[in-house]
């Protein structure tokens, strides 16, 4: 049984009513110990905001942001740089192999 859960969001309502969510992201990506050339994928990145700080934070890296609401990837899209991209893509569906660690 295969279920397809996508919800569309409006991005733009999101960016101005989510500065809560971003207030405590911004602790979050503070606390990582970056060194700057990572490659990190952002699950639910909504409308990129947060997506674009760990960009700044990566400089030589890649940031891929990953969201399943065409709204908030639209949003999310006018955020893009050379080192981050987004995708309209449901998690359930990423493109990645599984690997054993």
């Amino acid at each position: 049984m295969e279920i397809n859960m996508t919800h569309d969001f409006d991005g733009k309502k999101y960016e101005l009513a989510s500065a809560h969510q971003k207030e405590w992201g911004e602790k979050i990506i503070r606390e990582l110990e970056l060194k700057g050339a990572e490659h990190v994928l952002d699950l639910g990145c909504g409308d990129g905001t947060l997506t674009a700080r760990i960009a700044g934070r990566v400089p030589d890296g890649k940031v891929v942001g990953v969201d399943a609401s065409p709204g908030m990837i639209g949003v999310a899209r006018q955020k893009q740089m050379a080192n981050l991209q987004f995708a309209l893509l449901d998690i359930n569906d990423l493109p990645f192999k599984k690997r054993s660690m």
